[in-house]
């Protein structure tokens, strides 16, 4: 699918090595998926971001963890603020088709992330959410839900 300027793929375990590092959101990024999870995640409704100029700026999806239930999940670098709006267009109009429960985490201080969960029609399922030590750094993060029957 492409949109002006981006275009998104179906996920390849290639473009979690492509994604810049040294320009994730709060020094999270593709660091804490290692290979053969990368692999892993050609076989689910995965997808990339990448700019005009060919650079993966975003990779993400969802995982498919039985019959009705999806672990929903995203890297984003800093470059790709700027493509956000036409990114959450796209998410939009496809996530109202992935039927059941789909869970998702937000770093509990990425404020950017929370708006964008409840903009996406994700909610905190059980206030406040919070998931103690629940990141690769020991990081806090607040667990979100959307139900879509």
């Amino acid at each position: 699918m492409t949109h002006k300027d981006i275009k998104l793929v179906p996920f390849e375990a290639w473009h979690m090595d492509a994604l810049d590092s040294t320009d994730a959101v709060d020094g999270f990024g593709s660091e804490v998926v290692n290979k053969e999870a990368s692999y892993a995640l050609e076989q689910h409704d995965c997808w990339t971001l990448f700019d005009g100029g060919g650079e993966v700026i975003a990779c993400g999806g969802f995982i498919k963890q039985w019959e009705g239930r999806h672990l929903g999940w995203m890297f984003v670098t800093k470059r790709s603020a700027k493509y956000m709006v036409r990114l959450t267009k796209i998410l939009l109009a496809f996530i109202p088709d992935i039927k059941g429960r789909i869970d998702m985490t937000v770093r509990a201080d990425f404020k950017p992330g929370h708006r964008w969960a409840r903009i996406l029609g994700f909610y905190i399922e059980n206030e406040p959410g919070i998931l103690k030590e629940y990141g690769p750094e020991g990081e806090d993060h607040i667990a979100y839900v959307r139900i879509n029957k």
